[in-house]
C-alpha cells in the first residue's frame, strides 16, 4: 500500500508539474502572439494572409484603414468582396 501511494503522490507530482509549464508555455504563446501582432499593426504596408478558400483570416490596420473594415469583419469576406475581380485575383 505504501508503494502505491509513493506512486499516486509522484504522478501528481509529475502532473502538477506538466501543468504548471503549459500555462508558462501558454502565457509566452500569449505574449509573442501579442508582440508579432504590434508589429503587423505598426507597419505602413498592407499585410494580410488568407486561408485556402481565399477567406481573409487577418489583417493589420492599415489594410483596415485602405478598405475601411474592422479586422473582424475581414475575416468573413474574400478579395472578390473587396476589389474588382482582376485586382482580386493577383
Amino acid at each position: 500500500r505504501a508503494k502505491a501511494e509513493q506512486e499516486l503522490t509522484s504522478a501528481l507530482l509529475h502532473l502538477e508539474q506538466e501543468i504548471k509549464e503549459r500555462g508558462r508555455i501558454q502565457l509566452e504563446l500569449e505574449q509573442s502572439a501579442h508582440l508579432l501582432r504590434s508589429f503587423f499593426d505598426a507597419s505602413p504596408d498592407l499585410v494580410f494572409y488568407r486561408g485556402e478558400n481565399h477567406q481573409f483570416l487577418g489583417a493589420n490596420k492599415a489594410m483596415e484603414k485602405l478598405t475601411g473594415k474592422k479586422n473582424e469583419e475581414l475575416k468573413q469576406l474574400t478579395p472578390l468582396a473587396l476589389y474588382d475581380e482582376q485586382t482580386a485575383r493577383k
